[in-house]
């Protein structure tokens, strides 16, 4: 180096503190949601989560377990499942930079089941192709490699759907797995039971509800499994009213909103317990509002308009055998149905968004038209009149059993033209999605037939009792 010349400033990397602080060598007062330093400086405080590293080209090698097991970290032994069972699976080759880097001690097959969930079940539950804002990537996956209970709940979710689509994965893989996560569960409830709030037993419990939808396997356990989660956060938000919720938390609430909605309006809303109103009495509740990408915060005002019109529907209607409707709940009928009528899906967003939005739409005033003696005929014909043009490996597909569901409630029997043209899209399309997406719940001879509860239903019910 010539005399005189500067010499460069390197810059020390910290290992604690916001990522912000860390990536630029600053010292952190961990103050949050924003740290001071940041604050300071103008900066974006980028927050304390849990992150990926990300290799490319690569992948992490299987590694067998001694026979132990260990609570206090991911590591697993003593997994039953042979390998053999993976050998004839399709493996999808890692792309350039997108390939998890997982943590060291996890057994072969507990690997493939993690990258099956960040290639494909993220995408599956996913209603965006924008990979940049899947929730499941970039926060149920981190999560899972830091919480033991979550992990579980990954690993059953990838065997209950590779069990749904290749022979060579038994259902009796996902009974061990299942088996996993309750045993787990059950210290979880315990801790919940004395007042604390832990957002990986709530992520963990609708990771088990949409394990439900995937293997249609029981409907209790799925109502079971969204009426805990609801009863959890319903007691979070009315200990945090004052305080706003971390983004982290916002996000799994945003996955749960979802679910619970689908559920009630399945149920017709004779489920109250799934009915949050302290969540639902908001209309822009979703995480990543004002994302152009965001599917959620497109939708997000019309779910809450369908979760109280659900729940209306579970109290007034003659089939609920409840008392007639009272004025004060007409009165928010008709409320809603204005605000129903006028809604309509934001500018700017994909065309299989905005068709996917305004089928949700249509299907939400059928429920509408239910409370108010309707027939909800138009509604059902424009539903697949939205849903026709989409095609079935649109992201957006991942939203559309509930408006196909909607609109063969009402056209089943229908004897004009368009109901029958109607209904043989809607066999046509779930057909389609069951080839496609690989979830039992869309096979016709799962939804007709008799679903059989077996032992597991049993310790579902007895883990959830101290809440439910």
């Amino acid at each position: 180096m010539a005399p005189g010349t500067p010499s460069r400033v390197r810059i020390k990397r910290v290992r604690t503190g916001c990522w912000t602080c860390r990536r630029r060598g600053y010292r952190c007062d961990e103050a949050k949601p924003s740290c001071q330093s940041c604050t300071r400086l103008g900066l974006d405080c980028e927050g304390y989560g849990v992150r990926l590293r990300w290799v490319a080209n690569q992948s992490p090698g299987p590694t067998q377990l001694p026979a132990v097991e260990r609570d206090n970290g991911v590591n697993r032994g003593k997994t039953p499942v042979p390998s053999s069972h993976f050998a004839h699976l399709p493996q999808k080759p890692p792309g350039p930079s997108n390939l998890p880097m997982l943590p060291p001690g996890l057994s072969g097959n507990d690997v493939f089941l993690v990258q099956h969930f960040f290639y494909t079940i993220s995408g599956l539950l996913a209603s965006t192709s924008d990979r940049s804002i899947n929730v499941y990537c970039h926060l149920m996956l981190p999560m899972a490699l830091s919480s033991p209970l979550v992990l579980d709940a990954v690993l059953l979710l990838s065997a209950t759907h590779l069990s749904s689509r290749y022979p060579s994965f038994q259902p009796s893989d996902s009974r061990y797995y299942r088996a996993r996560v309750l045993s787990g569960l059950i210290d979880r409830i315990d801790t919940y039971r004395s007042g604390a709030f832990e957002l990986t037993t709530l992520a963990t419990i609708i990771l088990l509800s949409i394990a439900e939808v995937f293997e249609a396997r029981s409907p209790e356990d799925w109502i079971r499994h969204l009426g805990a989660a609801g009863r959890i956060i319903a007691a979070h938000l009315v200990h945090h009213r004052k305080h706003p919720l971390d983004k982290s938390t916002r996000m799994v609430l945003d996955i749960f909103a979802y679910h619970n909605v689908l559920a009630m309006v399945a149920t017709g809303g004779g489920q109250p317990s799934l009915y949050v109103e302290e969540f639902y009495a908001e209309n822009k509740w979703a995480s990543l509002s004002g994302k152009r990408t965001a599917f959620l915060a497109s939708v997000d005002t019309l779910l809450s308009i369908a979760a109280r019109l659900s729940s209306l529907a579970g109290r007034c209607l003659p089939s609920s055998s409840q008392q007639p409707m009272g004025e004060a709940d007409a009165a928010l009928v008709d409320r809603l149905g204005a605000q129903l009528r006028c809604w309509s899906p934001p500018e700017g967003i994909e065309p299989d968004t905005r068709g996917t939005a305004e089928a949700m739409r249509q299907a939400t005033l059928i429920v509408y038209y239910k409370l108010v003696r309707g027939t909800g005929e138009d509604a059902s014909e424009m539903i697949v009149a939205c849903l026709r043009d989409i095609p079935v490996r649109s992201s957006t597909v991942a939203s559309h059993v509930w408006p196909l569901y909607m609109a063969g409630s009402v056209l089943t029997g229908a004897t004009t033209r368009g109901g029958e043209e109607g209904r043989e899209f809607i066999r046509d399309r779930l057909v389609a999605m069951r080839s496609e997406r690989g979830i039992r719940s869309l096979d016709a001879s799962h939804r007709e037939g008799v679903v059989s509860i077996d032992m597991d239903s049993t310790i579902v019910a007895a883990i959830y009792h101290i809440i439910l």
